[in-house]
């Protein structure tokens, strides 16, 4: 049972000596240390009970790679960039699944009667826009410049892979936010 579970912290000779238990006993107890602490997921967690603590420094991370946006697609800042955008979508991602109204009353076997405060449905709210407007202002325009660069060079492969992430920079855009 994932709720029982707690992560262990083991020492290199334990975790060697529960590799080789694993190996030996085909009914050994899977290893605790591979469940994650909640049924939810630890980023839902957080997300949860502290989206400020949790989005405010990956905002900053995020943010740090805007000077890195005008180099050149072919340069090695741009697969960062692409990194980094495509965390911001999936951070976008979580945040918009936890204020869709459907999923405010989250692990009903574990929290009957539990739903998002106000406060935090705010919260994540504000920071949905904050991650769309890095994605729409920040990222999507220096894929632009690096799209009109690959094509400049004729290079169909480059220029696809900056379209898709192109793509995926609207991926969480719900139709209330179309215009």
């Amino acid at each position: 049972d994932t709720r029982l579970s707690v992560p262990m912290r083991l020492n290199a000779l334990q975790k060697r000596e529960k590799a080789i238990e694993m190996l030996l006993k085909a009914n050994a107890q899977a290893d605790p240390t591979a469940k994650l602490g909640t049924p939810s997921g630890l980023l839902l967690n957080e997300l949860r009970y502290s989206p400020d603590a949790t989005l405010q420094p990956m905002l900053h991370i995020l943010n740090s790679v805007q000077p890195l946006t005008r180099s050149s697609v072919y340069s090695a800042n741009a697969s960062y960039v692409l990194y980094m955008a495509s965390l911001a979508v999936d951070l976008e991602t979580y945040v918009q699944y936890l204020l869709q109204p459907e999923q405010q009353h989250l692990s009903p076997h574990l929290h009957p009667n539990f739903t998002l405060p106000e406060a935090v449905v705010a919260s994540l709210s504000a920071y949905k826009t904050q991650l769309s407007a890095y994605l729409h202002t920040v990222i999507a325009p220096a894929l632009d410049v690096w799209h009109a660069e690959a094509n400049q060079a004729n290079d169909m492969p480059t220029a696809s892979v900056v379209l898709g992430y192109r793509a995926l920079c609207w991926a969480n855009v719900t139709a209330g936010e179309l215009t």
